[in-house]
């Protein structure tokens, strides 16, 4: 189970939605496009098609007080779609434009109602991911810590720094 203590954002609001209890997966694929001739050879051919986005679903600690829980049952029930923003932890985070597709009710337990959301993604602005990478000191010097010789270099003494990680993983 990912999502403890993570949080979605409302970017459109500028406001919190809520502490996260449980995400469902970040799926993205590509559709395939079959460009098989028959004939003289016998294996299937294809070309890479679009990109989609599958829906999302993000189960949060319900308060029904909350205006910002309220909101999203008003864009579900709207059909408008938004810009929210899921930060992990260690402060990563997943930015999408989505409307709500679908609500899900659960029974409180412990004290605390659950709340599932699924998000659509609108493809209309392609969904973000990011990471933070700390640096740390080496004889009083700045150094960083990069998986790999593939990401920018990150000036010295401005941590943390933000990379854009949604060409590689798209």
């Amino acid at each position: 189970m990912i999502g403890k203590g993570s949080y979605l954002y409302d970017e459109t609001a500028g406001v919190f939605v809520g502490n996260v209890d449980q995400i469902g997966r970040i799926d993205q694929e590509r559709d395939a496009i079959d460009t098989t001739t028959y004939g003289a050879s016998l294996h299937e051919t294809a070309i890479p098609g679009i990109k989609r986005s599958k829906p999302l679903t993000i189960r949060l600690i319900y308060d029904p007080t909350d205006e910002s829980v309220a909101r999203l049952i008003e864009r579900y029930e709207s059909g408008e779609s938004a810009d929210y923003c899921l930060i992990f932890p260690d402060h990563a985070t997943y930015s999408f434009q989505a409307f709500v597709l679908a609500l899900g009710h659960e029974t409180p337990i412990g004290d605390l109602i659950r709340r599932s959301y699924r998000f659509q993604p609108t493809g209309i602005v392609p969904p973000a991911m990011s990471a933070i990478y700390s640096c740390g000191t080496y004889y009083d010097y700045s150094r960083w810590y990069l998986p790999g010789d593939d990401y920018p270099t990150a000036p010295a003494g401005s941590c943390p720094v933000r990379f854009d990680l949604s060409e590689w993983y798209t």
